[in-house]
């Protein structure tokens, strides 16, 4: 019996096929990893510990049980060790003692033991995985005035299938590009120029290449040729039978005007992701700012750029704005209780990251 270190096969083995898991060990790190699973949509069935407590012990409304326990509880399981670093190896020479002397060859227990490394890319990782097993399908093509399309196929691991990816369009030129949208594709891109890039120091140069009177800023970019060949390539893979259109205000203050106009393009598949009030417009889908970086409970800098609104059921259903907003707690909470929560304070609700994240959804 060894362990395993494979976050594919756990993923395969506790999502896919369904066997139950156990988190081995009480503490921070077993905290930490279950709420990390629980975004992924993995529910422990217990929570495994060396010493016998009372029945109807619960971590997390999760029942705490011995090995003993779980071996007449369960057939098969994986074992995620959720112990403290310096305990590890200890808990990792006793289960494999345990099992080995326990288990006989009349025993048809299949058990699996995980050890799973880098806690801080673990749950986008395993968040990549399950956002992923959600699609319905996954040759959409996504339109964006920023890096979001690129940054999205990247996280859902899926080639992107669109032109506009590593970029920024300023929005007036955004709104034209999409209101002329097959003129602009149609357009050979040409080299404009290299352009010294804000919020860099002022150290950093980036291309910027025109279609005809619009302005495209491949700001990871420095050559040329490559920009072209990603582009060119980026409009023979785009699906214009499901296209989805997005325009984020993250970079810029975005006019009421041009919020207008973008709502008023014929894109059956249309968001404007923004934290502001844009009135009744029907593309605008709203973020709360509470929700960009979290600390609570995980312990770890978690970046959920792309947890702003459901993707993946615009994605599935398509449709406009506001059906797509996240509502979750911190919305209604005053905001130096949200900033204490992010920055490390105790919740004292097993469920206030779940709230925190989706609501009572």
């Amino acid at each position: 019996m060894q362990i395993n270190e494979s976050l594919f096969e756990f993923w395969d083995q506790c999502h896919n096929k369904q066997v139950p898991l156990v988190l081995w060990g009480i503490g921070e790190k077993c905290d930490a990893y279950y709420s990390i699973l629980y975004l992924a949509g993995i529910i422990p069935a217990c929570i495994g510990v060396r010493e016998q407590y009372k029945s109807d012990t619960f971590f997390k409304e999760t029942p705490v049980k011995s090995l003993f326990e779980i071996l007449m509880l369960y057939r098969d399981i994986n074992i995620l060790l959720t112990v403290d670093d310096c305990e590890e190896k200890a808990e990792a020479n006793f289960l494999i003692n345990y099992l080995t002397t326990s288990l006989t060859s009349k025993n048809q227990n299949k058990i699996n033991i995980f050890c799973l490394k880098n806690k801080g890319t673990l749950s986008a990782e395993l968040l990549t995985y399950y956002r992923k097993s959600l699609l319905k399908r996954q040759d959409f093509s996504i339109i964006s005035n920023s890096c979001w399309a690129f940054d999205i196929y990247g996280y859902l691991d899926i080639e992107p299938q669109t032109p506009t990816t590593r970029i920024i369009i300023w929005p007036l030129h955004y709104i034209k590009f999409l209101e002329n949208f097959e003129y602009y594709l149609s357009t050979p891109l040409t080299f404009k120029g290299n352009y010294i890039t804000p919020r860099q120091n002022y150290d950093k140069v980036h291309i910027v290449a025109a279609l005809d009177d619009i302005d495209i800023h491949f700001v990871h970019d420095t050559d040329f040729d490559k920009v072209y060949e990603r582009w060119t390539v980026g409009i023979k893979k785009l699906n214009r039978e499901n296209l989805f259109i997005i325009m984020e205000d993250a970079h810029f203050p975005l006019p009421y005007m041009v919020a207008e106009r973008f709502d008023k393009l014929p894109f059956g598949n249309r968001i404007l992701l923004t934290p502001y009030d844009y009135g009744n417009l029907k593309s605008v889908c709203r973020y709360s700012h509470n929700k960009i970086w979290l600390r609570a409970v995980l312990n770890i800098n978690h970046y959920i750029r792309y947890e702003r609104f459901n993707f993946v059921k615009w994605f599935n259903c398509g449709g406009l704005g506001q059906d797509f907003e996240i509502k979750n707690l911190c919305d209604e909470l005053p905001k130096d209780y949200v900033e204490w929560l992010y920055s490390g304070g105790m919740p004292i609700h097993s469920n206030i990251y779940k709230l925190m994240l989706y609501g009572n959804n």
